[in-house]
């Protein structure tokens, strides 16, 4: 499974497809300075040194007035085994929390966190379980996820933790992101409150054996755009 291919694929779509606006058009495919400097400050966060290897940089960027535009994103891989027996998910989960307290120590604040356990698979090969509170591309295994956001300087920026343990494999992978330039520079209608962490499934310490949440992600502003799709001017319409 390709890393980030699988950390994007946890992506809500919200949105529609709109230009940036004004006249003339402008140019396409372009990076602003002020998306340079978001992308620039993503890639000093603390967390980052966390980093198995080199983090993946896209400063945001204007691809034409009928397409819209992509936000800055940073991803980045902090833990990963290949073959063998594995870790144990208690394993994998002290590596998500090793990535959240790091975000908490350095000003984020954690808002929405959602554990889920290996689905049950009926003899059918259908996944049989229980809903869950955010829709996503099961893994056969453990996956843990956790938002965080901070707001700096009147700009917004968020983080998503992914850690997933399935078939001997595991990895645990960080999404930051940030407004584009075209974007309003605050996506939060208001500030989610922020989880406490012995309220916080993929921070207590104990394995979940059936789907757990803490928090809403729900007042995120299209923080999940697939990938190749470009954000509007209104992204949080639908």
């Amino acid at each position: 499974m390709n890393a980030r291919a699988r950390l994007l694929g946890v992506a809500l779509l919200i949105g529609l497809v709109a230009g940036c606006g004004g006249s003339p058009p402008p140019p396409t495919d372009v990076t602003s300075d002020v998306d340079r400097q978001r992308a620039a400050i993503l890639s000093e966060d603390p967390v980052l040194k966390l980093a198995v290897a080199p983090p993946h940089v896209h400063p945001g960027v204007v691809h034409s007035e009928k397409l819209g535009w992509d936000r800055t994103e940073v991803t980045a891989e902090l833990y990963q085994t290949l073959g063998g027996t594995g870790p144990t998910a208690l394993v994998v989960e002290q590596q998500v929390t090793e990535a959240t307290s790091v975000l908490r120590q350095g000003g984020w604040k954690v808002h929405w966190e959602m554990c889920l356990p290996p689905p049950e698979v009926d003899l059918n090969g259908m996944v049989n379980e229980e809903p869950i509170p955010v829709p996503i591309v099961r893994a056969p295994g453990y996956e843990w996820l956790a938002g965080a956001y901070k707001i700096t300087n009147g700009v917004s920026y968020y983080a998503l933790v992914i850690g997933v343990l399935g078939d001997g494999d595991a990895f645990v992978q960080i999404l930051l992101r940030a407004p584009n330039a075209c974007d309003e520079a605050n996506l939060f209608g208001s500030e989610p409150a922020a989880v406490a962490m012995d309220k916080a499934c993929a921070e207590d310490g104990k394995v979940s054996e059936k789907v757990e949440q803490a928090g809403d992600p729900t007042m995120i502003r299209d923080w999940w755009p697939f990938p190749t799709e470009h954000n509007s001017r209104a992204p949080h319409q639908v």
